[in-house]
């Protein structure tokens, strides 16, 4: 089985072919079917996936027009002020449940960061990771988040420190939050992010986050 990819996100962060080539192996040891079940098991996420939910196409300067603090405005922020790419994962082929779920995981990924408050330092990826294997099991996460900690072993203690209390900050998030994975967060560009962040029990940055 090839774990080259975990093997190049032990040495520095990944790119999208290290994360498609770590899936794959998951998948190949039967943990996605696995994750697959856990997640099939909530009604509401069942529901947006056998409707296959497709959200509308936006374009970054649609969402950066919408009102200040709106999920769409600040998402676009995010995205845009760190030069990323909203397509930066590799699409898995099919039309299988587990397909959708793996992309529609993906494609999602950043608007939670926004929801959650974590930055793009290796501590919010770190938080990241650890929400999303607490409400989805995704072994994928689990491994990266495992990577991002032996990579901190050589760095300073407080930096060290920050990266494990976001991983703390993530797990307490992801096991009190609903289901992230059944909102159709897209049809919600235009509401106060705060507004939604009160609606799923998030009343503030997660602590790691503040500094």
């Amino acid at each position: 089985m090839d774990l080259s990819g975990f093997m190049r996100y032990l040495e520095a962060p990944g790119d999208a072919a290290d994360n498609a080539s770590i899936s794959r192996f998951f998948q190949e040891l039967g943990a996605q079917a696995q994750m697959l079940e856990v997640v099939m098991s909530d009604p509401e996420v069942a529901s947006l996936v056998a409707d296959r939910y497709a959200p509308p196409s936006f374009e970054m300067d649609q969402l950066l027009a919408m009102p200040e603090g709106s999920l769409g405005r600040v998402y676009a922020r995010f995205v845009d002020g760190h030069h990323f790419n909203p397509h930066f994962f590799h699409n898995v082929e099919g039309q299988s449940d587990l397909a959708y779920v793996l992309n529609r995981l993906r494609t999602t990924h950043d608007i939670w960061h926004v929801l959650l408050g974590f930055d793009s330092s290796e501590a919010g990826e770190c938080g990241m990771n650890a929400f999303t294997f607490s409400q989805a099991c995704t072994p994928t996460t689990c491994l990266l988040m495992a990577a991002k900690m032996i990579r901190s072993i050589p760095e300073a203690p407080d930096e060290r420190r920050r990266l494990l209390q976001a991983i703390a900050d993530g797990i307490k998030l992801g096991l009190q939050a609903p289901h992230f994975l059944a909102w159709r967060w897209e049809e919600h560009w235009s509401e106060p992010l705060e507004e939604l962040r009160g609606r799923v029990g998030l009343s503030a940055l997660t602590p790691a986050m503040k500094g």
